[in-house]
């Protein structure tokens, strides 16, 4: 059976039987490295471990504020996303308004201006929302597979959020190929092409 939440002004939309999968992220540093590990926030089950390296200048990346970055809409799965009605109104307008956000070959969502992962609450400042509202909103967003919701730790620290890759990208390759896996298998939105990506190695240009 399925469950209804109550959207704002008055808006009921049906979330329906599907698994909301919150994810935690830690991060070990050591030198210009870090090992991520990734865990399912319900059951501590461990998704995902790799390393990553850091650079003070992105491979691939443009200056900021080019003029010719742009951004990919994957053509058959965005007009699946409508067609089907899969968002009301309201949701698909959060969902549009988050793709400002999406990082250079990465979809993480970014701070415009200092490029670092961008919480709820800066979110919703960003475009003017309540916080609480805005939260509302990612929930849903997570539970039909649109964003991944990424848990840093316990209470007290912020989330971030993975914008759904068949939908939208910015760049040519993926820095972390890992983003693909987590939108494919379990993901409640079933896009009808799944875009081939290729990763971005360490230190190419």
């Amino acid at each position: 059976m399925g469950e209804k939440a109550h959207g704002f002004g008055g808006e009921k939309v049906k979330v329906g039987n599907v698994r909301k999968r919150h994810v935690i992220e830690s991060v070990e540093r050591a030198g210009n490295s870090e090992f991520h590990t990734l865990r399912d926030a319900d059951t501590d089950e461990v998704i995902d471990q790799f390393w990553m390296r850091r650079q003070s200048k992105p491979s691939g990346r443009p200056a900021p504020r080019q003029k010719n970055s742009f951004k990919k809409v994957y053509d058959a799965n965005f007009d699946y996303l409508v067609d089907k009605g899969i968002l009301s109104n309201a949701e698909f307008g959060v969902f549009m308004k988050l793709m400002r956000f999406l990082d250079w070959e990465s979809n993480y969502l970014i701070h415009p201006i200092n490029g670092s992962n961008m919480t709820g609450s800066q979110i919703a400042k960003w475009i003017n929302m309540d916080t609480h509202d805005l939260l509302e909103y990612m929930n849903r967003l997570n539970a039909k597979g649109l964003i991944m919701i990424v848990k840093r730790g316990g209470n007290g620290y912020a989330n971030h959020y993975i914008y759904n890759v068949d939908i939208a990208f910015r760049g040519n390759k993926i820095k972390d190929i890992r983003q693909v896996d987590h939108f494919r298998g379990e993901c409640p939105f079933h896009s009808p092409k799944k875009v081939k990506y290729k990763p971005r190695i360490d230190d190419e240009e």
